[in-house]
């Protein structure tokens, strides 16, 4: 079983040495989860001598392009080294990096998947720099993924890379999980690189 689950989940993913990732998950009494809240992945990240740590989480995302409400569309909030971790380069303009992802909602940047720009925008390499509305909020378009890139899992496939901090802004049916949330919610994911 583990010979097929790692052909199948790791093997598999478009990234620079995907047998050297990890999941990261917590322990709590026998359970065992790999989310966690804003706080713990935050000193998760900052403490950790032994590799390198990402985060990420999905949401539904309402978008607007050239004004009307389109149908809404898959996205991911990574943190700024998510891109970096994995060894993505966009194919055209920029990825999202550490100083995108260190204001809450301080930096609207998007970076588009490849398939939605080649669905949506015909490919048109000029979409660099575009605005584009997500959740009633204008982004700058700023990279587009790879083509053979669809993220970390198996089976999903985002439209759109925004950073983590700009989640009070992009999941407004949710609080702001960033900073004392009222709810404990483990909502990052996390993935790590040894060192």
């Amino acid at each position: 079983i583990f010979t097929l689950l790692d052909a199948v989940l790791w093997r598999m993913l478009p990234v620079r040495d995907p047998e050297h990732l990890l999941v990261v998950g917590q322990q709590r009494g026998a359970d065992v989860g790999t989310g966690f809240n804003y706080a713990g992945y935050r000193l998760l990240h900052e403490n950790n001598g032994l590799a390198d740590v990402a985060g990420y989480t999905t949401a539904p995302i309402n978008v607007s392009v050239d004004g009307p409400p389109e149908p809404s569309i898959q996205g991911q909030l990574v943190s700024g080294g998510y891109f970096s971790l994995l060894g993505v380069s966009p194919t055209i303009g920029r990825a999202l990096g550490p100083d995108d992802d260190r204001v809450p909602n301080g930096h609207p940047v998007a970076m588009l998947s490849h398939g939605y720009w080649e669905r949506r925008f015909g490919r048109d390499p000029s979409v660099v720099g575009r605005a584009i509305r997500l959740s009633d909020m204008p982004f700058t378009i700023i990279g587009v993924t790879p083509a053979q890139f669809f993220g970390v899992e198996i089976g999903t496939a985002p439209d759109v890379f925004l950073p983590l901090m700009m989640q009070p802004t992009v999941m407004p049916s949710f609080e702001n999980l960033l900073d004392k949330p009222i709810v404990n919610r483990s909502w990052v994911q996390a993935i790590a690189r040894t060192r």
